[in-house]
């Protein structure tokens, strides 16, 4: 067997006087003859629509139909026999090699006999033609020995396997080749021994070179006589064709993925040729015209309106002429369930099916809408801040920019507004920059949806003309937590803040007149009671007495005991009302006087602390007052309302303050729920009166405490 790619203008090129060639149709008719024709004698050398068993009536008819149908089925290969040739009696022995005349396309035309006259001592020549013939043909051949070791290779053969025929001659391709798979050949050898044909692809490295794949055949070589005289191998390297299709496939299979990622994200493709028809549509597409699974294309007509159509491919030439990218959102009509609308992607695509109009597009419905809405939101917000007599700001946190309104009222501002944060610090009063940051920092990065502030800002033309602005701001944030966006209202409080100072100025002088007055109706009071009340109360004692040694009777030693508690009432309450007790003993002599009468009550047990620091004469008058009147309410307050049983007051200077603590082991009482009383707005006004403060703690069930804080210095009214 020999692959039979050699054609006519060979043989009658290698035509010699040992040499015939013929063609035969299917039915071994010959149709042509050239070489040595004479040897056919008894035709007259002309053999054109013989049948072969004519031309050879020493040979079996079987034998040459067994040819016959061996070439039909392996048209490549060709099959080898001899044939003798009579000539006046005389058999002359011929070589001949037969193949089939297959005709690209159309099947076989036929076969080509080839004969070489075998001579006593023509060996030589007979091997010549044999290389020459091998060595014609396309793909590598090696013949081999009923053992299977090689007896001849072609020049395609050497250079395929990547070895020199000398070399491995006697030897088996399994002990020159790497081949996978491994064993390739043993199975190979195997087949052809039991079946007469082998054939199958693998791969095969040689020596010092790349891996080559490789469609190979073996096939058994007969003699005239149906002998196994050995076997021949024809093999062709397909590497580049496995190669184009692993390509080929890979190409497929990623297209097949890209369909599939492109159908499950709900895109639609398509490329629309010059003439208007949409090739390569997806599965998406499809299905929203309406277009049969099988149908590949479509024109734009069939789908859309005269109009639209006429739009599409107005856009498709666009896109082809201008080389350039069409992006646009709208509405499909192709789909009539209501208003979906499309984000379009088309682009200029060449392949080598022509030029296109490709695109993708995908239903960007839902945020289309959402834009909408927030368009509409924008406008209504726009709107809203270009009414507003307040400032309306909004900031851009991760941008760091800030847009603000411009404000109907009269409020002052820059003519230039602050373009970011940053440059609205650089504004900040420096009284209140900082305090302004940290603030705003404390908000952001906590987890607080709002914010506000109230500063002193540089908003006129006129620099250094500072505004006191308050500010209310809603923080948004993203999915995380993260501070994104600020937007504020901002008002200038300016004139209110001002107004509010006056008021809390007119309040405070209200207070110091209203204590003022307290105190010298006080007074006024005590040293009445003491001077005239007292006075007459001491006489009709006197007179008591002196008639009560003249006179013994119960009635007058009862009106004397009544005379002296009315005495002594009259005096306590006088020291109460005008407190003498404070120029005669000082601060803490007074206190522990108050605490003194306290105890003897038995209602409540008081521990005074002074501390050693405390010194009268360091007190001013007016301080001495105001911490003998908060003691005295705290007491009377903690007697009226807090059942407590124990009470601690000390007193003590801290610096140039006198710090005055009344605590209680009362019920105490939620200062944010309960509204303070008399009691304690008295001890606040009083507090208030010298420039001190109050501070409450209490907690239900756990008593209360006062710290009172007063200022050393001379305090005037004015100053509260």
């Amino acid at each position: 067997m020999y692959p039979c790619s050699y054609n006519l203008s060979f043989m009658q090129s290698k035509t010699n006087t040992n040499t015939i060639s013929l063609l035969t149709d299917n039915n071994l008719s010959v149709e042509y003859g050239s070489g040595q024709l004479g040897l056919f004698e008894e035709h007259g050398g002309d053999i054109t629509g013989k049948m072969l068993h004519q031309l050879f009536p020493a040979a079996d008819p079987q034998l040459l139909e067994a040819v016959k149908e061996y070439c039909t089925l392996h048209p490549e290969c060709s099959h080898e026999l001899q044939l003798q040739v009579g000539l006046n009696g005389h058999a002359r022995q011929f070589k001949w090699v037969v193949c089939s005349r297959k005709v690209l396309g159309e099947g076989n035309a036929g076969f080509s006999w080839v004969g070489n006259e075998i001579l006593p001592g023509s060996s030589d020549h007979n091997k010549a033609f044999d290389e020459a013939l091998r060595n014609l043909v396309a793909d590598a051949v090696t013949t081999m020995d009923t053992t299977f070791s090689i007896t001849s290779m072609n020049a395609q053969a050497e250079m395929l396997f990547g070895v020199h025929a000398e070399k491995v001659i006697g030897t088996n391709f399994d002990q020159q080749l790497a081949t996978s798979p491994a064993g390739i050949f043993a199975e190979a050898y195997t087949t052809a021994c039991n079946t007469g044909l082998w054939q199958g692809e693998y791969i095969v490295t040689a020596p010092g070179k790349s891996p080559v794949y490789l469609k190979g055949k073996i096939s058994k070589v007969l003699d005239a006589a149906g002998h196994l005289i050995g076997y021949i191998s024809l093999d062709r390297d397909i590497t580049e064709e496995k190669k184009a299709a692993e390509v080929a496939a890979h190409n497929e299979a990623s297209s097949h993925v890209l369909s599939a990622i492109v159908d499950q994200s709900g895109a639609i493709t398509w490329a629309t040729d010059l003439q208007g028809k949409k090739h390569f549509l997806n599965k998406n597409l499809k299905s929203l015209i309406g277009l049969p699974e099988e149908k590949t294309e479509v024109h734009l007509n069939e789908v859309f309106d005269p109009a639209t159509a006429r739009q599409y491919q107005e856009e498709n030439e666009w896109v082809i002429r201008e080389g350039k990218v069409l992006i646009k959102t709208e509405a499909n009509p192709s789909v009539g369930t209501g208003p979906v609308w499309f984000r379009t992607i088309k682009f200029p695509l060449t392949t080598h099916f022509g030029v296109f109009a490709a695109g993708f597009a995908y239903d960007v419905t839902h945020e289309y809408q959402q834009e909408q809405e927030l368009a509409y939101l924008k406008q209504r917000f726009e709107i809203a801040a270009s009414i507003s007599a307040d400032i309306i700001a909004d900031w851009d946190i991760e941008k760091d920019i800030l847009w603000r309104n411009e404000p109907t009222s009269e409020i002052p501002v820059h003519n230039k507004p602050a373009a970011s944060m940053q440059e609205r610090f650089t504004r900040l009063h420096p009284a209140d920059k900082q305090r302004f940051i940290y603030s705003l920092n404390q908000a952001l990065l906590s987890n607080a949806g709002k914010w506000e502030c109230e500063y002193w800002y540089e908003l006129g033309t006129e620099p250094g003309q500072f505004k006191v602005l308050n500010e209310k701001a809603v923080i948004l944030r993203d999915a995380a937590g993260e501070a994104v966006r600020m937007i504020s209202i901002v008002r200038d409080v300016t004139e209110k803040r001002r107004l509010q100072a006056e008021i809390r100025e007119k309040e405070k002088q209200v207070i110091a007149a209203t204590i003022e007055g307290q105190e010298n109706e006080r007074n006024d009071l005590g040293r009445e009671l003491h001077d005239n009340v007292g006075q007459v109360l001491a006489m009709c004692k006197l007179f008591v007495d002196i008639t009560s040694d003249a006179v013994q009777h119960e009635y007058l030693d009862k009106c004397r005991e009544h005379l002296d508690k009315a005495i002594k009432e009259i005096r306590s309450l006088s020291h109460r009302l005008s407190p003498i007790v404070l120029e005669r003993k000082g601060l803490p002599g007074a206190i522990a006087e108050l605490v003194e009468n306290i105890n003897q009550t038995g209602k409540l047990a008081v521990r005074l602390t002074i501390a050693n620091n405390l010194c009268d004469t360091t007190l001013n008058k007016t301080v001495k007052v105001a911490a003998y009147r908060i003691v005295q309410e705290a007491v009377s307050n903690i007697l009226r309302h807090s059942d407590a049983t124990q009470a601690f007051i000390r007193l003590e200077l801290a610096g140039d303050k006198l710090e005055c603590r009344v605590t209680d082991n009362g019920k105490g009482f939620d200062p944010k729920v309960s509204k303070p009383g008399m009691g304690l707005r008295n001890i606040h006004n009083r507090a208030g009166y010298v420039g001190g403060s109050l501070h409450v703690h209490s907690v239900p069930g756990k008593g209360c405490t006062l710290e009172v804080s007063l200022p050393l210095k001379d305090i005037q009214t004015n100053n509260l």
